[in-house]
């Protein structure tokens, strides 16, 4: 059903074709569910100098606070596996006739000794106790453990070792496609149906989820419930990403989006640093790790929805309940946010021929938007290739001192990150980052095949910084190149990529478990540095805080209303060469002697002035 918009005309009117005239001139327009309209520069330049609807403050913190422990909790979900299934000291079981036997005794009679002198953990003899030639072995199915290591791992309680240790392999993939399957359905919902209800019902259902598997004794059962945390809590961080993007001021959309997730990051790894050093028991640990998913229960009062989106779906009962909540919010008087959203829906409507937005559906459709659409795709399932091939290395997550030192220098590689946001291009710094992370992994696979460990070692956490960086500039790269009505397919379709590109990074793994890590690095190494070309395709969407383009030709016909809804609260400034006499005279004096007499009586005279002129 239609909508229809009444507003009053602002000051000035921009100058219209007379064929278009009619269209101008009229003070309303129904508005199609969903629909865009055209805008050209000079449009796009006066809605800048026009007025924000909920300004500046508690509204995008909160939402920014939110954001942080959404990245928090989803590298809680990712890494609680690994923090719990630490390698633990086994042998195989004695038999019946043997389970009374002390276990240095069972040991020599039953357990072959390899070529250094170790105990194999996962054989013993057919006939244990048998003559010095009797060395037939058997694989074995039940296991002792040392019981000083039993409980600082899950791998004891659920078997999770030798022949069963591809089961580990198996929770890491079925990770893995619980967002692998289901973000994408959950971007669709997040454009058609809101950010805010996508949201809440990921956040309890996590919580749910993550309670039971926190107590769940059956592995497969565990695993299930792994599936649902992750496609929840990949949810919540990926729109709630988008959420804080629409909200913010233009002026900080650099700050919010890039520390959004940095800081969340950040916090997860100082998390895992302290819980690798005071090595608590696995089940302790399990719930330690997952403490920070009830924070999730914030987002009923935490979060609202995009006015933006609303806006861009043409909602406008919800939003201008949204707006003047958010405008309560951040100290805007009521006036002031009603002026500002009379301003919006004038803006929605003088436009001269109403247009459909591009939908998540028109991503299948031949065009730029699908072009862009795949190139960010590849590029985001390089990032997060190489950021797990490093994060998953050994030598960096591995190692308690490597950790402490990458979580230390974390801080200053945003700080740069963030300057360097703000004064190179968006697509410049990808392409920085995509060659320095190329260089780095050549580099740590050419050294790890040379053995200097120290060097390696280097390489591994200036690799991991760097990749650290390129996950949030991305993230901003794309939500800037898209429209809201597609923004959260793309970037949700995006994440998915980068989902796929982590299950790579866990069969590459397996080459770095069988010494191979400088083949592996150099693989890492030749598919980023072949993402560059694709990367080099697409166009630059900012340059510091500057907007550079309209990064789609569909944005370029239509209104994203992204700048409508990031101005200031100052007037508009006047820009002599873009003004002309109004319309209705009468009518707007009227106006202007009710509101600001005096400031609307020089304008009138300056109008006049320029009016004589042109007649001249």
């Amino acid at each position: 059903m239609a909508l229809k918009v009444t507003t009053t005309a602002p000051d000035k009117r921009v100058e219209k074709e007379p064929s278009k005239s009619k269209a101008a001139d009229s003070t309303w327009r129904s508005l199609g569910s969903g629909s865009l309209y055209q805008v050209s520069d000079l449009d796009r330049e006066e809605a800048q100098q026009g007025t924000n609807a909920i300004g500046h403050g508690d509204f995008q913190r909160l939402i920014f606070g939110f954001t942080i422990v959404a990245q928090m909790v989803l590298l809680c979900h990712t890494n609680v596996l690994a923090l719990i299934t630490n390698p633990v000291d086994h042998w195989c079981r004695p038999p019946p006739e043997f389970a009374d036997m002390p276990t240095v005794l069972w040991k020599n009679v039953g357990i072959p000794v390899d070529a250094l002198g170790r105990y194999s953990q996962c054989r013993m003899y057919v006939r244990p106790g048998g003559g010095p030639n009797d060395t037939e072995t058997i694989p074995c199915n039940t296991w002792d453990y040392n019981l000083d290591q039993e409980l600082k791992s899950a791998r004891s309680f659920w078997n999770l070792v030798c022949h069963r240790t591809w089961l580990l392999y198996l929770g890491k993939g079925v990770f893995m496609s619980g967002a692998l399957l289901v973000v994408p359905f959950m971007g669709y919902l997040a454009d058609t149906e809101g950010r805010r209800p996508v949201i809440v019902g990921a956040s309890f259902l996590l919580l749910l989820s993550a309670v039971a598997s926190c107590f769940t004794e059956a592995f497969p059962v565990y695993l299930a419930l792994k599936f649902i945390n992750s496609a929840c809590a990949s949810t919540v961080h990926i729109v709630t990403v988008i959420l804080l993007f629409e909200v913010a001021p233009q002026e900080y959309r650099t700050f919010y989006t890039g520390f959004g997730s940095s800081v969340g990051a950040f916090f997860g790894e100082l998390l895992f640093a302290v819980v690798t050093a005071i090595r608590l028991d696995w089940f302790l640990l399990q719930l330690f790790v997952m403490a920070p998913t009830l924070l999730l229960l914030s987002a009923t009062f935490a979060v609202h929805e995009s006015p933006l989106w609303l806006l861009t779906m043409s909602k406008l009962k919800e939003a201008e309940e949204v707006i003047y909540a958010a405008a309560k919010m951040n100290g805007v008087s009521r006036i002031q946010a009603k002026q500002a959203l009379e301003r919006i829906k004038f803006e929605m409507n003088k436009a001269n021929v109403p247009f459909a937005p591009a939908g998540p559906s028109s991503l299948l459709g031949p065009g730029s938007l699908r072009g862009r659409a795949a190139a960010v795709f590849a590029t985001t399932f390089t990032v997060m290739l190489t950021y797990y091939s490093v994060i998953w290395n050994p030598k960096v997550g591995g190692s308690l001192l490597v950790r402490i030192i990458s979580t230390i220098l974390l801080p200053p590689t945003y700080l740069v990150m963030y300057l360097a946001l703000n004064t190179l291009g968006r697509l410049q710094l990808m392409l920085v980052l995509f060659a320095m992370l190329g260089g780095a992994s050549a580099m740590f696979g050419i050294v790890t095949y040379a053995k200097p460990s120290e060097l390696s070692y280097a390489l591994g956490i200036a690799a991991k910084c760097v990749a650290s960086a390129l996950v949030p500039t991305n993230y901003l790269f794309m939500a800037e190149m898209f429209s809201s009505s597609v923004r959260s397919a793309v970037i949700c379709g995006a994440y998915t990529c980068g989902r796929i590109g982590a299950v790579f990074a866990a069969a590459l793994s397996l080459l770095q478990q069988a010494g191979r890590e400088d083949v592996a690095f150099a693989v890492v190494a030749v598919i980023v540095f072949a993402g560059l070309p694709v990367l080099m395709s697409l166009p630059e969407t900012s340059v510091g805080r500057s907007t550079a383009f309209s990064a789609s030709s569909d944005a370029k016909e239509a209104r994203d209303l992204l700048d409508m809804m990031q101005n200031t609260l100052q007037p508009r400034r006047t820009k002599a060469k873009r003004r002309q006499k109004p319309t209705n005279a009468p009518q707007e004096k009227r106006r202007r002697k009710s509101t600001n007499a005096p400031e609307e009586k020089h304008k009138e005279k300056k109008q006049n002035s320029r009016a004589r002129s042109s007649r001249i």
